[in-house]
């Protein structure tokens, strides 16, 4: 999620920078065996269990490529320990992973790459998105740390304001790695410090991204309720928030609609988010994705089987691929239940082989287990209910470790089915009857497949997606 204020607050640090501070002791107090020479600096890091706490790294150990990167990584959080003010890192070490910083997923991405916040907020993101969850604590819990001790003595309103946001965002920042690694519990306390820094100044971007934050472990733990009250309360809150908050809230307000079996009016705020976003934002992905999903609840599978396709030809991040994934997954077992067997058995194999790699990614636990019912779910289908049930077992097993209550209810009910004697058709998605459905008002289109449409699903259906396909 960008981060607007270090563009409006990175001048005062940037005054500092003349007074940028490297200690060559300072990195081999965190690189025990490292030469005096930059490059055998940047390996013997990475063999501390320390960088590399996160539940989701892969077993294996790192390609040499990502073991400089991540040495250099912790290379520079040593420098960051002990600096004396906040300042643009130095090293050498940085050189190692400037073009990777400039390339992290746009999400992480800060807009002023210049302030030495925002590059601190970089560094952090970076180890983030290698799944050094550890090392991405320390670099933002090092920046929130310098930032105090710069507004120690400070007595102007205005001022304290900006340090109050830098904190804020700090805290946002922690509760989203703390996020991440699964740590749910971690991540609430967090995002709760952020909401209360920021709570002076509501406007600015801590205090909506602390409740976005609060609202995405309610929704991943289900609980629906909370998630609806903070995503309204946002919505109330334009136009003083910046646009992208209102997107997020409306994307909310699409998992609440939908889980209330609303899906008319949760496509009616999908494309509400949809048509806030400039035609080059990656998040017009998820949306087309969370909306082909919705059209695959109300049974309509050309309308869903394209938008998941256009998601899918695209170069998305890991946890849009995975959901658009286990979508196709869905789109080819409805097709089969139809009569359309013999074409779909290569593309779920396909399929099933892509969510296999996806597998060996640094996945969120919530992705993970995303991944593993689908591959069930497809195995099921292919009529192997013993490997559909070792899917199943994984992810209740990444279910219970990372408290996804609802997943775990999901998965139990999968499971019975399976064990069922007559095992119907294992999936996860509802269908409603589209010729039931009420349409809160809106005219409704003829279908070629008989009866009446809402214009939303025609959209998704008949769009070609050129907006996001050639976006990225």
């Amino acid at each position: 999620m960008t981060v607007r204020t270090t563009a409006q607050t990175g001048s005062t640090a940037d005054s500092d920078a003349s007074q940028r501070h490297t200690d060559a002791h300072a990195a081999h107090a965190h690189a025990a065996h490292a030469q005096a020479n930059a490059d055998t600096l940047l390996t013997p890091v990475v063999s501390t269990a320390d960088w590399m706490a996160a539940p989701t790294l892969a077993p294996s150990s790192p390609s040499p490529v990502l073991q400089e990167r991540l040495g250099a990584l912790a290379v520079l959080s040593a420098e960051l320990q002990h600096a004396r003010v906040l300042a643009a890192p130095s090293s050498l070490a940085l050189d190692v992973v400037q073009r990777e910083m400039t390339a992290l997923p746009p999400q992480l991405a800060a807009v002023d790459a210049q302030s030495p916040f925002a590059i601190w907020m970089s560094v952090a993101a970076l180890a983030e998105h290698y799944g050094a969850y550890r090392l991405a604590q320390l670099v933002v819990d090092g920046v929130r740390e310098l930032v105090l001790a710069e507004y120690a003595r400070t007595v102007d309103a205005q001022t304290r304001a900006q340090r109050d946001e830098l904190v804020a965002i700090c805290w946002a920042r922690r509760g989203r790695i703390a996020r991440m690694a699964g740590a749910f519990d971690d991540a609430i306390e967090c995002y709760s410090q952020a909401a209360r820094d920021s709570r002076k100044h509501p406007w600015n971007d801590a205090g909506p991204l602390a409740e976005l934050g609060l609202a995405t472990v309610s929704a991943i733990r289900g609980n629906i309720p909370d998630v609806e009250r903070r995503a309204i309360a946002l919505l109330a809150r334009q136009p003083q928030i910046f646009p992208m908050y209102r997107v997020h809230a409306h994307q909310f307000l699409v998992l609440v609609k939908r889980k209330r079996g609303a899906f008319i009016d949760a496509l009616l705020h999908a494309w509400s988010a949809y048509d806030l976003l400039s035609t080059d934002d990656f998040r017009r992905h998820e949306l087309v994705g969370a909306m082909a999903e919705i059209a695959l609840d109300i049974g309509d599978v050309d309308a869903a089987s394209n938008g998941f396709d256009a998601v899918l030809a695209t170069d998305v991040n890991d946890r849009i691929r995975v959901s658009s994934l286990a979508g196709a997954v869905q789109v080819c077992l409805r097709r089969r239940q139809a009569g359309d067997g013999e074409g779909n058995i290569t593309r779920l194999q396909s399929l099933m082989s892509s969510l296999q790699t996806m597998l060996e990614r640094n996945l969120s636990p919530n992705d993970r287990a995303t991944a593993l019912i689908a591959l069930a779910e497809a195995e099921a289908g292919l009529g192997d209910r013993d490997a559909a049930s070792r899917w199943l077992v994984a992810a209740a097993e990444t279910a219970a470790d990372a408290k996804l209550f609802e997943r775990q209810f999901q998965i139990e009910a999968l499971q019975a089915t399976l064990r069922a004697p007559t095992a119907s058709p294992l999936s996860s998605a509802k269908t409603i009857d589209v010729k039931t459905t009420t349409w809160s008002g809106v005219p409704e289109h003829a279908s070629a497949r008989g009866g009446t449409r809402h214009p939303a699903l025609a959209r998704l259906e008949y769009s070609a997606f050129w907006d996001i396909t050639d976006s990225r």
